[in-house]
């Protein structure tokens, strides 16, 4: 994944993921790009495409309808424009990436209710859903309620997710950065409310920023 500033202001997250495929199939290639100013999303690609072949896939494209909150999605494949399509909502962000969840949820969206969009199977078809996001009032931690679950998520003062978890049914994912490096600057510091701080730091005591006092 990177996360880059561009000299208009912007920001830009983007990630490669591979799939694997079911009963020994080929997996997938998964590339997401989100473009944020002002912290609102202004535009993404999504591509899905096997790995065995030449086939390009699906790509997955939106834009913010000029100074509306609306967002054109239109998707492709090889043999053109499949269809275009309007989300009325204003977006947060396009679920599709743990790792880019953490750094946008964390970064720009709002605490209460918020609008996601989701691109479902290899087909990407578009559906929106809101989500919930509340802060740990003791360490900052980042609880947020999904139609299919729930995540937990902490940034440090750089930016960099410390902790990562999403439920999915019985399904627990977590996050482990092996690696990061900056390059021009120190990070992309959140706001200083957004930022993770450990209750032992507090208090002497232990917490986990991943499971709140309540179990979520």
């Amino acid at each position: 994944f990177s996360v880059v500033r561009t000299y208009d202001g912007g920001v830009t997250f983007s990630s490669h993921q591979v799939v694997p495929g079911a009963d020994g199939a080929p997996g997938a290639d998964v590339h997401i790009t989100q473009v944020f100013r002002q912290g609102q999303l202004q535009s993404f690609q999504v591509r899905h495409a096997q790995r065995s072949g030449e086939d390009q896939g699906i790509l997955a494209e939106g834009l913010r309808v000029g100074s509306t909150t609306r967002m054109a999605i239109r998707r492709r494949n090889a043999s053109g424009i499949m269809d275009t399509q309007t989300a009325q909502e204003s977006l947060t962000l396009v679920d599709g990436s743990d790792i880019l969840n953490a750094l946008i949820l964390g970064q720009f969206a709002p605490l209460g209710p918020f609008f996601v969009l989701d691109l479902a199977g290899p087909e990407l078809a578009p559906g929106v859903e809101q989500w919930q996001m509340r802060s740990h009032e003791q360490d900052n931690g980042l609880h947020v309620a999904t139609r299919a679950g729930r995540m937990a998520l902490a940034l440090d003062s750089k930016g960099i997710p410390v902790a990562f978890q999403r439920r999915v049914g019985s399904g627990i994912t977590e996050l482990d950065l092996s690696e990061i490096q900056t390059f021009g600057g120190p990070g992309l510091a959140p706001p200083p409310e957004r930022v993770f701080a450990p209750q032992e730091d507090l208090e002497g005591g232990e917490d986990n920023p991943v499971e709140g006092p309540d179990g979520d």
